[in-house]
This record gives C-alpha cells, structure tokens and sequence, in this order.
C-alpha cells in the first residue's frame, strides 16, 4: 500500500495523550493516526496490524481479569 505525508495540527492536550498512548501500547504516533483515522471512516482493514495486536492484548487481559474477578 503507497502512502502519503499529511499534516495536521492538534490541540496539545490531544498530542500528550497521544504521546502517553504511544508509550502505553509501544507504538507509533503514525500507527496510532492511521488506526484512528481507519476506524473513524469504517475502514477497520486498514487498521495497522501493531495495533489490532494491542487492542487484542488489552482484551485479553480484561477477560482475564474478569474470570479472575468471578471465581
């Protein structure tokens, strides 16, 4: 897939969250963009893989703190 450079500006309070978003998920900022962008316009295909993965991780961890929280 090609892509293109795009620049934006945003307000600073949105950049540290996605700074702190970042560091959480062990990212970048353009993955995090694009995966924003993708899920915004209902274009999940084309969500990088690098966040579907942490997406997956952060529910697998609520599933298992669910079951832990139930026994």
């Amino acid at each position: 897939m090609s892509s293109v450079s795009v620049g934006v500006r945003i307000p600073s309070n949105l950049y540290e969250k996605l700074i702190n978003h970042t560091h959480k998920i062990n990212t970048s900022k353009s993955e995090v963009i694009i995966s924003a962008l993708a899920k915004y316009l209902d274009a999940t295909e084309d969500v990088p893989l690098s966040v579907k993965v942490a997406n997956l991780e952060k529910r697998i961890v609520l599933l298992e703190k669910n079951k832990l929280d139930k026994t």
